[in-house]
């Protein structure tokens, strides 16, 4: 293999390390190849294809955590596959008579940044997560699984955001073991440079760091739901509106308020403020529960209010679609609606669900859901 150690420009990997500190994703192989200066910072294609398949096979690398659930001592079950969205309820009423639903979902490629598209996906393999075993997510989930939900039943509003941050804790934990492995193929390739391997390093950090203070919070869910004081440590939401044709389910950190002044920074000696939403769909109506912890709640006062302020159920249904598509990550579409709409509003709805995953962008009119 060729030693590329003293080529490598110490500078641009810098910016690499700042831009990741920023939110920002790395240059894609594309982009590198079309620029003179990271043109010449390209290994030969044999070995450019050889790693690759390393880094996919990496990112395809399933992680099976034991079971997650607040128990002492803890649960030492295996976790099973289950819907961090309704499958009985809303993916089945959203679905259509194949039983499929359009999700919108990054494609990874070895070429370029990863794109969003809408994909059919069928409803066995919507919203999946693996976080707790058969009998704790049984118990847990019972209230939400198989009752309607109840506007005014705190436990079944907490319910369904605790399902939330378990299926994030179980990406954060996904991610982190990938990024670990990725760190771990660069720290052993003979080729790379210290710079390089310290990028790797950096980024796996970034990733504990995150899962850490995830965790933190989760064991204030936890003890939330051991004791039953739902809202000692939680604000809540509630919004209900004529059927809407999706559903959502997540945990996210929200660093732009809707009109893209700053909430928050990306921090590793603090946490970020985090708030979940979940939309759920049942027959003639729709129920969305966003839930806030209370020691967020004076820093996301903004969007807060942005929620609370919206005066017509048209306003309250486009903003809900807004909170949806700009930060949620699990985000369920009628394939019915969806064929519905002009090409050219789902390549918008595609590009801003893409843009927003990285920085601010405005919300227009071809972003709208009707």
């Amino acid at each position: 293999m060729t030693d590329h150690r003293k080529d490598i420009d110490t500078e641009f990997v810098k910016r690499i390390i700042e831009g990741m500190n920023e939110g920002h994703s790395w240059p894609s192989l594309k982009e590198m190849r079309e620029n003179p200066t990271l043109r010449n910072l390209l290994r030969d294609e044999n070995e450019i294809n050889y790693l690759t398949g390393k880094f996919f096979k990496a990112i395809k690398s399933k992680i099976k955590l034991k079971c997650l659930a607040p128990t002492t001592p803890p649960c030492d079950k295996k976790s099973i596959r289950s819907h961090s969205i309704q499958r009985s309820n809303a993916l089945s009423l959203l679905a259509d008579n194949t039983n499929h639903i359009i999700m919108l979902k990054p494609a990874p490629t070895s070429e370029e940044r990863p794109k969003s598209k809408a994909i059919r996906v069928g409803i066995n393999n919507a919203s999946i997560f693996e976080a707790l075993c058969s009998k704790h997510d049984m118990e847990i989930f019972h209230e939400i699984d198989n009752k309607p939900i109840d506007t005014t039943n705190q436990k079944q509003l907490f319910l369904l955001s605790y399902r939330s941050i378990m299926k994030e804790y179980y990406s954060k934990k996904t991610q982190l073991e990938v990024t670990k492995q990725i760190a771990k193929t660069i720290y052993e390739d003979n080729d790379s440079t210290q710079e390089v391997q310290l990028v790797g390093v950096i980024n796996a950090y970034d990733c504990y760091i995150g899962a850490f203070y995830l965790e933190k919070l989760k064991s204030i869910y936890d003890h939330a739901f051991n004791c039953n004081e739902y809202d000692k440590y939680f604000h809540f939401i509630v919004k209900q509106t004529k059927l809407f044709p999706f559903s959502a389910a997540s945990l996210f950190t929200p660093f732009f308020d809707l009109n893209g002044n700053e909430i928050a920074k990306v921090r590793r000696d603090q946490p970020v403020p985090a708030m979940s939403i979940d939309v759920v769909p049942n027959i003639d109506k729709t129920t969305t529960v966003f839930c806030i912890p209370k020691h967020f709640l004076k820093q996301l006062y903004t969007l807060i209010q942005q929620i609370e302020d919206s005066e017509t159920e048209y306003q309250l249904t486009q903003t809900i679609w807004e909170v949806a598509l700009r930060y949620c990550e699990t985000l369920v579409i009628s394939p019915l609606f969806w064929q519905s709409l002009e090409k050219k509003h789902q390549k918008a709805i595609e590009l801003f669900f893409d843009l927003t995953i990285y920085k601010w962008a405005p919300f227009l009119e071809e972003h709208k859901l009707f």
